[in-house]
């Protein structure tokens, strides 16, 4: 049985790191994940495992279930 990405870890990993303020090499680094995944992530190609996501979410400072909440689509996403 294949499940589907919502989308959601993406995006909030995407805003989480633009926030902090790193590159996906910066985040790669202090995540120990390779630069290569963080990238996949972000573009939604593949999801995090629960490991991944909860060393992602220490290395950007965030709760790990910050990544799981449903983005709700904003005025700028309709454009």
């Amino acid at each position: 049985m294949e499940i589907k990405s919502t989308g959601w870890v993406s995006a909030n990993l995407r805003a989480a790191r633009a926030r902090s303020g790193i590159t996906q090499s910066e985040l790669a680094q202090r995540s120990g994940i390779s630069a290569n995944s963080i990238n996949r992530f972000e573009r939604g190609l593949v999801d995090p495992r629960v490991g991944q996501l909860i060393r992602i979410a220490r290395a950007l400072r965030v709760l790990p279930s910050s990544m799981l909440d449903e983005v709700k689509p904003t005025a700028e996403d309709a454009a």
